[in-house]
């Protein structure tokens, strides 16, 4: 009765209704469940004529991926959703999937697809459906780019939107993510007062990381880790320990730096060589830096020259070139070839030949 009434299809499929559960598993903590469930009624479908149901539960699938961290594995199946929305003529939702695949081939490195998809990023008028996500895409490849002052004005406008519209799940995702990015202090007090009204244990777990992470707290980012590790993020739980091995850096306790460094390095290898800027200080002494000397030191690294960087940040180009020395020195190297070395940025600009 779902499917067909008097011979044609009146209703979608009812695998459909996967997608809010899948929401709901996911901001429960549980992440891989929510993934699975996805797979298990898509692979049921795959002979269905149910092409609405099917784009639903690729999409959901690959904002699990996303979520878990794992760019590789969402990157097919955000290509997968788009693929059957194409075909189908139901691409209300594909700016969607398109802002998917450019935040998940930033994430691994793979610039040259990431941009050459933003055209069809705009092609797209918004959905109203997770409002703001649409915007990762183009934040993610800013931060791959070294831009991270841009891709937080971004994800703060998108944020803005998600809580004018009423989408809460999102407007935590991006808030999170804004803290990830290095400028924790300003979206806090607005997770914590999110958290207070959510019953899900991830959108609790983003509250206390934005906290831990403002204050460098390096005891605590270990206990989010260990809560983001048994959600299924390891991505998130990476970014934990690595917080944590900078603060205790900074607290001069090598013993521990060097533990939640080893803990963070096990975990990032479960995250398909997503490299991001908290990820990136793993196995450098770049934790030594300020948030400013970090932010140069990426788009430093990215290729940037002192001329641009000062005008994306709104400084000289001798307050630029006196950061970079400072760095330099910090870092043990000599010039931009050696920066870029120090922080793995080679990685992120690695050629890929695919283009979803």
């Amino acid at each position: 009765m779902h499917q067909t009434i008097g011979g044609g299809r009146l209703l979608p499929h009812p695998a459909i209704q996967l997608a809010p559960l899948a929401l709901a598993l996911s901001e429960t903590g549980l992440i891989s469940e929510a993934r699975e469930a996805c797979l298990s009624a898509f692979d049921t479908l795959q002979d269905s004529p149910s092409p609405l149901a099917r784009q639903w539960l690729a999409y959901h699938i690959a904002r699990a991926e996303w979520l878990a961290g794992h760019p590789s594995s969402a990157r097919r199946w955000y290509a997968e959703a788009a693929a059957i929305a194409r075909t189908h003529q139901h691409t209300r939702t594909t700016r969607l999937h398109v802002s998917g695949l450019i935040a998940c081939a930033a994430l691994t490195g793979d610039m040259d697809t990431a941009e050459s998809l933003l055209p069809d990023l705009e092609q797209y008028a918004p959905s109203g459906f997770m409002a703001g996500e649409e915007t990762l895409g183009t934040a993610w490849l800013h931060t791959a780019r070294g831009k991270l002052s841009r891709a937080r004005d971004l994800l703060h406008t998108a944020a803005a939107d998600a809580r004018r519209t009423g989408h809460t799940l999102s407007e935590v995702l991006l808030l999170t993510d804004i803290a990830r990015l290095g400028d924790a202090p300003s979206v806090q007090h607005r997770l914590s007062e999110l958290a207070s009204h959510c019953d899900g244990a991830l959108t609790h777990g983003r509250a206390h990381f934005a906290a831990a992470l403002a204050d460098n707290d390096p005891g605590r980012l270990m206990d989010c880790s260990h809560d983001f590790d048994q959600m299924g993020s390891p991505i998130l739980a990476a970014e934990a320990s690595a917080a944590s091995a900078g603060a205790w850096t900074h607290r001069g306790d090598p013993r521990k730096a060097t533990a939640s460094t080893a803990r963070a390095t096990a975990l990032a290898a479960q995250c398909e060589d997503a490299r991001t800027p908290l990820l990136s200080t793993l196995g450098t002494p770049s934790s030594r830096l300020t948030k400013r000397e970090q932010e140069i030191a990426l788009m430093a690294a990215a290729g940037d020259s002192s001329k641009t960087i000062s005008r994306h940040l709104t400084l000289s180009v001798r307050t630029v070139d006196n950061h970079l020395q400072r760095i330099y020195l910090k870092l043990g190297v000599r010039n931009r070839a050696d920066l870029a070395k120090a922080l793995e940025f080679q990685a992120a600009r690695r050629p890929k030949t695919s283009r979803m």
